[in-house]
Order: C-alpha cells, then structure tokens, then sequence
C-alpha cells in the first residue's frame, strides 16, 4: 500500500472516529434503554425523546428481535458526518479517488505484442469517501451491538440505529 494511501486511510479513520464520538450519547441512550426493556421496565415518552431524535421499541412481531431504534434523517447523518471532517481537519475533497480498471491485453495471431485496439472495458470509478466513511462507521457500530440501516418512507430516506435486548 503507499504511502498516500496510508495516509488517506488514516484520514478516513479520524472521521469515523470523530462520527462515533458524536453519537456516544445516542449509543449510549441506546444501550440503556435496551437493558430497561430487557428488565421489564419500561419507558416513558420523554424517555423516548433524547437529543431530538426519536427512539421506539420494536417489539417481536415488527422484526427479527426486540430492540431499540433511533431513527435520523439522512440529511442529518450527513450532516454528521461533514461537521466530524471538519472538526478533523480533513476536506472529503482531498479524499475522493478515480480507479481506472484496465482489462489484460488480448493477443492477435500474428503479432509479437499485444494489440492496443482489441481493449475494451476501460472503467473510471469515482471513489467516495462519504461511502468509505458511512462503512467504517457501520462496521465499527456493529462492534458495539449497534445495526444501521437505510430504509426509504416516501421522499425521505431514514437511518435506524437499532440495539437488539441484550440476551440474559
């Protein structure tokens, strides 16, 4: 790997850090509420109305297992995301890369090269780091017992941050 995609990576890594940092309270809004349910307590409305996000219980028949959810605008977790680049002193700009995908050079019977104009295939991929960023969050989430997933309700797309009831 070089060097300058070491360092991208590292940048990377800062925003998502940062991303988790700013959603600590979330996560930890999250777990608490999830352990009160799992010991039967239940939860108030204004239990349920933390940091201006909205946090529900899935019960057994809405999902695979009972759990918390917080649901964000996706305008809001990009939002997030762009403030956590900022705060890290990292433009996603600087961060944006083109893969170009060459397929192998074909050979034609009578030549000792290969031939130029038999290439097809040639593709250019931005590559986002929003994206990048969006997968190392999830993944680092999904560490902590914490799902994300997109779901789309009318011209809105939502994010749900959901924690399963921890198992006893």
């Amino acid at each position: 790997m070089s060097m300058r995609r070491d360092a991208r990576i590292d940048r990377l890594d800062r925003i998502a850090a940062e991303v988790l940092g700013s959603l600590g309270e979330m996560i930890s809004a999250l777990e608490g509420m999830a352990r009160s349910q799992a010991d039967g307590r239940s939860l108030s409305s204004r239990d349920l109305r933390i940091m201006d996000h909205r946090f529900t219980i899935r019960q057994d028949d809405q999902g695979p297992s009972p759990a918390v959810v917080c649901t964000w605008t996706s305008e809001q977790y990009y939002q997030l995301r762009v403030v956590a680049a900022d705060r890290s002193g990292v433009a996603f700009a600087e961060l944006e890369e083109r893969c170009v995908n060459m397929p192998a050079m074909e050979f034609e019977e009578d030549l000792v090269t290969g031939s130029f104009e038999a290439w097809k295939g040639i593709s250019v991929k931005a590559v986002n780091p929003l994206e990048e960023v969006i997968d190392l969050v999830e993944s680092r989430l999904e560490d902590r017992g914490v799902h994300l997933r997109c779901c789309q309700d009318g011209d809105e797309i939502l994010i749900h941050f959901t924690m399963p009831f921890p198992e006893d």
